[in-house]
């Protein structure tokens, strides 16, 4: 909901008659989010609120100043009404706890709402989608499109699947995480392959209209798609406990197994760069371009196989990358 003025009973008599009382007026963002309460009479600032990307509020003055927790009912995050007594929104058909991140009750639709897991709030992207009925999720606008599916007939969007990589992504310490080249996620018990666009960024358009660097750019995007397949194979399982989140190796202990892991993807990798110096970007006019274009995936090449040695010294395991 989308909250636009409330009648403020200062002592709590029950009427807006007395000189204390007012009518304030809400301000939100775009994600229906109240962030000021405005005397109606005046046009001043009487709190600001602020919220973390799940929903936990926190109280400002008008200056900025006293953050505290909300003491009193009413709409905040999302525009969902928050009950001071118990801490949760209250979500029409259903309460939301933004501290757990889930709903406190199933999904009153059920296994129809097509997704296994009926606490989960917003698909696991609360900074581009709402749950206004607390039945189903709403889009209101998405990041980055970083999902692709390890098995074509699973089941999924490519909105679901770009929703979890993009929630899975945020879990990752913002220090690090334009660092990180790609992952794999879980989405509704399915197996989802991210590539990071800031690390590895994509260039729509018809090859012979792109530049070399950018025809090279999306080579790379796609090979690192072939670099996270190849550790599938060797990741924990695919439920709910991890749902949205960055999955790690199933022996997590074992160095020398994840070093062999590590080596088979980036030869998959080097590969799939490889056989892209097949099939030239632009016509035969064009020499320059296409020497440009190879000299860039040849490059990228080197970075893989200098990567492998540093990373996981795949030499010294009998598994140098060709």
């Amino acid at each position: 909901d989308s909250p636009v003025m409330r009648f403020h009973d200062a002592n709590g008599d029950g009427d807006c008659l007395d000189a204390a009382d007012n009518i304030r007026y809400y301000a939100g963002d775009a994600n229906f989010n109240v962030t000021a309460t405005i005397d109606a009479a005046t046009g001043a600032v009487i709190e600001r609120y602020v919220y973390t990307a799940y929903g936990t509020p926190a109280v400002y003055s008008a200056t900025w100043t006293s953050p505290a927790a909300p003491t009193t009912d009413g709409p905040l995050y999302c525009g969902y009404f928050f009950d001071a007594e118990t801490g949760l929104y209250q979500v029409r058909n259903r309460y939301y706890d933004d501290g757990l991140s889930t709903f406190v009750s199933r999904d009153p639709i059920g296994h129809d709402v097509g997704y296994w897991n009926l606490y989960l709030y917003a698909a696991c992207s609360p900074l581009s989608r709402v749950d206004p009925a607390g039945l189903f999720w709403t889009r209101i606008n998405d990041g980055d499109g970083i999902g692709y599916p390890v098995d074509l007939k699973d089941g999924l969007t490519p909105d679901e699947r770009n929703a979890a990589c993009t929630a899975a992504l945020k879990t990752i310490p913002a220090s690090i995480r334009d660092k990180v080249g790609g992952f794999v996620t879980c989405s509704k018990g399915k197996y989802v392959i991210c590539v990071n666009p800031k690390r590895h960024p994509t260039h729509p358009g018809k090859d012979e209209n792109l530049t070399p660097e950018q025809n090279a750019a999306n080579v790379i995007h796609r090979c690192k798609v072939d670099h996270e397949k190849t550790h599938v194979p060797d990741l924990e399982k695919c439920d709910e406990q991890n749902e949205c989140t960055v999955l790690d190796m199933k022996y997590p202990n074992d160095v020398l197994e994840k070093r062999k892991s590590e080596c088979r993807a980036i030869q998959a990798e080097v590969n799939c760069v490889r056989s892209a110096k097949a099939i030239l970007p632009y016509p035969s006019p064009r020499q320059k371009d296409n020497q440009e274009y190879l000299d860039r995936l040849e490059h990228q090449i080197k970075v893989l196989k200098a990567t492998a040695e540093v990373r996981a010294q795949c030499k010294s395991l009998g598994m140098d990358i060709k």
